[in-house]
């Protein structure tokens, strides 16, 4: 049989089920229960708020529509007063029955001054004829027989008449028409007195109020016709929109129709506002204003924004408040297993010391460091002999030295204090100790206790020591390299990236004038050398630096402080970066090649001149046609030309004289030929009684004229030798250079046939050899 549950079993069980919670159950629960009660308030403060606005608006909405009806309501009433005057005098006339036209439209002038919101007083005949009308510039003939209102009056007396709005017939604006039937003394009708009253008057009168950015006015017929609002068009565009309302306003009006409020879209534009309707009492016509919810709730939507922001903000703080509490014992409990897990991993040894020094904890590390074992340390004391504790110079340290025990005694921290544990075996473990003070430090500045962390620096002691020794022998190498700047007899140099000296050696400052080598440091190849020596080192340099290639075995000049000129042979080699490719200076060494310089130069020299006469040797003229031919092969249009000649009977002359006149005779010989050569000209001795001449920009026409010259001057002047003349004759040959001439040897060929075909001729003469065709 099943127990029946009842109330109290249930709060039994949701007791006991409440009392089953696990902690962040609990706090779950809390958290959400806290939660609901301040969205509970917030929502019921943000009901009550948008209650009292829409009241504040219905309100508010109710008395402007009540002064509008009144303004209209007193609008109508001074046209109908108008009217009423100008009724009575029409009457008055017709019953004189005399219509004074000049009286009548005094009165309507007087009486439209009275009546600001009509724009026309007109008169009108049973016929519905126009009779006058007011003002006088506005009238015209019009005949309002076929209106509603003209044919109401002439079917029943009726007093005042408002009815439209319709397109008056005087300018076709869209207007009211209040009107009021004229009586003749028999009581017939004798037409109408009528006044327009155009709606745009009364959107300006809607426009003086300041109903917000949604507000809107509107003025309707009894009948909810739309006559004129604002903002927006005077009136819709057809007939069906002008009578087309909300919902809303049709129900209130069917069941309060004097007057109430409601809140809707509005038919027209769709902006949904709190509204006010009210009837007026004397006239066929509903006012409706209305007040944009988007306008009256602006303040309300911002309390809305702002409690849920709040709201947002609560819930996020008491959630995370209630993580931190949930969190907090876990990372209580955890925090001992993270330290201890923390210290175990240390590469530095750690030891935690209370009063007195002995260690109450120690890592791994410190076990390793220390050479004991953890149960070793524990209880072991800083003043403990069996430390063997030294300071850094190796010294033995006294306990209330060691860094430990001056923290305890003072509370101050200890940072790197460096000192040694002696091992049982004999060595030295040094260490670098930091110490600080942990918990409550008593009126002495004693903590109560310490925590010590040490690093083994025994590898950096001994790489310290290494450092050292390097250091000291660094500084020998460079007392050894300044003794060999200061000795050396070459160029030692080192450049920047700005090409200025950075070291260079004594030798280099003494030849340039400085005092010391100390005294060029810093300074550039232009505040040294003259500017064109400058610009060559540049130069020369800067292919270093662009291309990271060495300058070998360069033979350079250069000028002393004397300004004698010089010679040196030159290496440079590029000195690159970090990066191995950026050349970031140039290393130089020079050395003095004057003398060297000179005798090769000699050598040079003998070796292109005939040691016999001085002119050019047989293999310097070879070499001046070589380069004549490659110049011709270049400048097609220039032309050049070789003389072969050779001395007549040359044999005899030594056979008769002796070899030592021949010699004179070539001598002699030789100094003629030079003085007939120009500037441009080389001329050489081929071998024996030999000689040419390359006569350079000369054709074969102009050559043949400097033979002829050459051959007459020789003819015509004799050796004189010891009173004695010694004739002599040469044999010419002459012929062109040609770019089609491969070898000079293959000028001279057609040179020496020329010679020989001028000798065979008779010598003493002058014959040419055509150079090669094509």
């Amino acid at each position: 049989m099943s127990r029946k549950a009842t109330p109290a079993a249930f709060g039994r069980g949701a007791a006991r089920c409440f009392l089953l919670l696990s902690p962040l159950q609990w706090l779950v629960v809390g958290v959400l229960a806290l939660n609901l009660l301040v969205a509970l308030l917030a929502a019921t403060h943000l009901r009550s708020s948008h209650r009292a606005a829409h009241e504040r608006t219905a309100t508010a909405t109710r008395n402007l529509a009540r002064l509008l009806e009144r303004d209209v309501s007193a609008a109508l009433d001074r046209v109908g007063v108008a009217l009423g005057s100008t009724s009575h005098q029409l009457e008055h006339q017709l019953v004189a029955g005399t219509i004074d036209r000049g009286s009548l439209w005094a009165l309507l002038d007087a009486e439209l001054a009275l009546a600001p919101g009509a724009s026309d007083l007109v008169v009108f005949d049973a016929e519905g004829a126009q009779v006058c009308g007011f003002p006088r510039s506005r009238c015209r003939h019009m005949n309002i027989a076929d209106r509603e209102h003209f044919l109401r009056h002439r079917e029943q007396p009726t007093d005042l008449l408002l009815s439209g709005p319709l397109a008056n017939r005087i300018d076709g604006e869209w207007s009211l028409i209040l009107s009021r039937g004229l009586r003749r003394p028999d009581g017939g009708f004798a037409g109408v007195a009528t006044a327009v009253l155009p709606l745009a008057r009364f959107k300006d009168l809607f426009a003086s109020l300041e109903l917000g950015a949604n507000g809107a006015v509107s003025l309707r017929g009894s009948d909810l016709r739309l006559l004129a609002r604002h903002p927006g068009p005077l009136r819709m565009a057809t007939e069906a929109e002008n009578r087309k309302v909300s919902p809303q306003l049709a129900a209130a009006v069917a069941a309060k129709p004097a007057g109430g409020t409601y809140v809707a879209a509005t038919a027209i534009d769709g902006i949904e506002r709190g509204n006010a309707y009210l009837r007026s009492t004397r006239y066929p016509l509903y006012v409706i204003v209305g007040l944009g919810t988007a306008d009256f709730l602006e303040d309300w939507r911002s309390d809305l924004k702002r409690a849920l922001a709040i709201g947002l903000l609560f819930l996020a703080a008491t959630g995370g408040l209630s993580a931190i509490a949930w969190t907090h014992w876990r990372r209580r409990d955890a925090y001992e297993a993270r330290l201890r897990s923390t210290l175990d991993a240390l590469t530095e040894g750690v030891v935690f010391q209370r009063q007195g020094g002995r260690i109450v904890d120690a890592n791994p590390a410190a076990e390793r460091i220390l050479g004991l074992s953890r149960d070793q340390l524990l209880g072991l004391s800083s003043l403990d002999p069996r430390w063997l504790a030294v300071d850094g110079q190796g010294a033995s340290l006294a306990g209330d030295r060691h860094p430990a025990m001056l923290t305890l005694s003072s509370g101050a921290p200890q940072h790197q204090f460096i000192m040694g544990v002696r091992l049982p075996g004999g060595d030295t473990r040094w260490l670098s100790v930091n110490t600080c003070a942990v918990g409550k430090i008593d009126s002495g500045g004693a903590p109560a206790a310490v925590v010590a962390s040490f690093t083994d620096i025994t590898a950096s002691r001994l790489a310290e020591g290494r450092l050292r020794d390097s250091e000291a022998q660094l500084r020998r190498m460079n007392k050894d390299f300044v003794t060999l700047l200061e000795s050396t007899s070459d160029f030692i140099y080192f450049k920047d990236q700005d090409s200025r000296i950075r070291f260079c050696s004594q030798t280099l400052a003494r030849i340039t004038g400085h005092a010391s080598w100390r005294d060029m440091l810093g300074k550039h190849d232009r505040e040294i050398f003259p500017p064109a020596l400058a610009a060559v080192y540049e130069m020369e340099e800067a292919a270093v630096f662009e291309e990271g290639v060495a300058v070998l075995n360069r033979v350079d000049p250069y000028v002393d402080a004397a300004g004698q000129p010089g010679w040196v042979n030159t290496n440079k080699w590029p000195v690159f970066g970090d990066d191995g490719r950026s050349v970031v200076g140039i290393f130089g060494i020079s050395r003095v090649v004057t003398e060297q310089k000179r005798l090769e130069d000699e050598l040079r020299r003998l070796a292109a001149t005939d040691a016999l006469t001085g002119v050019a040797s047989r293999r310097s003229l070879l070499e001046s046609v070589q380069l004549e031919l490659a110049r011709l092969a270049c400048q097609a249009a220039q032309s050049s030309s070789v003389l072969m000649f050779d001395l007549d009977h040359f044999k005899a002359v030594n056979d008769r004289h002796g070899h030592a006149t021949g010699d004179a005779v070539l001598r002699h010989v030789a100094g003629l030929a030079a003085q007939v050569a120009r500037p441009a000209d080389t001329l050489g001795r081929l071998g024996g009684e030999e000689f040419a001449m390359l006569l350079a920009g000369s054709g074969l026409a102009d050559a043949r004229v400097i033979a002829e010259r050459l051959r007459s001057r020789i003819a015509q002047t004799p050796l004189q030798l010891g009173g004695l003349g010694v004739g002599i004759t040469v044999s010419i040959g002459v012929t062109a250079l040609d770019a089609a001439d491969a070898t000079p040897e293959q000028v001279l060929a057609r040179a020496d046939q020329a010679m020989y075909r001028a000798k065979r001729l008779g010598r003493n003469r002058v014959d040419a050899e055509p150079a090669l065709a094509g």
